[in-house]
């Protein structure tokens, strides 16, 4: 009886610890599940970034201004186009002043404005700002 006993236990023990191996051994293969992607909520500090961006990599300031700002109000639509650009403060410059209207000109349409957004539009003023320095040869080398 003992035998018999001895025998159920070992057969017992032999098939669980081959089930638990088994059992160990797919859970190691299987992936864990993936987290959905965290959603980023769009800000409009977002929004702001994301429109000087497009907007100056449209803007070619003239070669001859080195120290030149300007100011253009205009306003940006839920779809993103760009409505009413005008000047607001001059830099002095109209050569200067005219490549940043030129610059809202060829850009058109931004990015839309974030869902999160309350309202149709926004009125922006927005700088266009160049500081270049002239480098002169050194006036000791002769």
């Amino acid at each position: 009886m003992k035998k018999i006993i001895t025998g159920t236990l070992l057969v017992l023990f032999l098939g669980c610890s081959g089930a638990f191996a088994r059992g160990f051994i797919f859970s190691r293969n299987k992936k864990a599940p993936v987290p959905p992607p965290v959603q980023k909520v769009y800000t409009i500090d977002d929004y702001m970034k994301d429109m000087e961006y497009e907007i100056k990599a449209n803007w070619a300031p003239p070669q001859n201004s080195f120290k030149n700002k300007t100011i253009v109000n205009f306003t940006i639509l839920r779809d993103g186009t760009i409505q009413n650009p005008m000047i607001a403060k001059s830099s002095g410059d109209k050569e200067f002043d005219r490549t940043a209207l030129l610059a809202l000109s060829a850009t058109g349409k931004v990015t839309p404005l974030p869902k999160n957004f309350l309202g149709d539009s926004i009125d922006i003023d927005f700088t266009f700002e160049r500081f270049s320095y002239l480098v002169y040869k050194n006036r000791y080398d002769k």
